[in-house]
């Protein structure tokens, strides 16, 4: 998480900002590298604490305990300058794809890519309105907060 938030400052937008789902955490970019991230837990189907993983800016809990990521080809390949470890991974495309294939209710990209999975997902579950939420300000976000701009909750619901 630290290098996803590393290169934030005022009036850039850098590529390697996280998206990410299953978590939460606060950071503060004025810090330096290593404490930046100041609160991080993992959440469960709910939206509910299953895990703290960074209190105070530091790390709890198991420090080898392994959590499983699902990433882009281009970040899982150090794109954005990513450090993904290459134990262990497991593509989850077949080889035997047929490239032409373009089915489903979304036909723009091959069958099987990112970009399908996405189009697909998205035709599937907001069929009438495709994206009708407003961007929330910093202030506002509760996965992703940005402590210049408010105060740190990500633990405040600890179960």
């Amino acid at each position: 998480m630290e290098h996803s938030i590393a290169a934030i400052a005022p009036g850039t937008t850098p590529g390697s900002f996280p998206q990410v789902a299953g978590l939460a955490f606060s950071f503060d970019p004025d810090l330096p590298a290593g404490k930046r991230v100041k609160s991080l837990a993992i959440k469960d189907g709910k939206g509910k604490i299953a895990d703290i993983v960074v209190k105070n800016a530091e790390l709890v809990g198991d420090a080898n305990r392994i959590f499983r990521t699902v990433t882009l080809n281009f970040l899982a390949t150090g794109g954005d300058g990513y450090p993904f470890p290459k134990t262990e991974r497991v593509d989850l495309t077949s080889k035997d794809v047929d490239k032409s294939e373009r089915t489903g209710l979304a036909t723009f990209a091959q069958d099987g890519s990112e970009q399908d999975a996405l189009a697909e997902y998205l035709a599937a579950n907001f069929k009438q309105i495709p994206f009708a939420q407003v961007d929330v300000l910093p202030a506002e976000d509760t996965r992703i907060q940005n402590l210049k701009f408010r105060k740190d909750m990500v633990l405040s619901k600890v179960n």
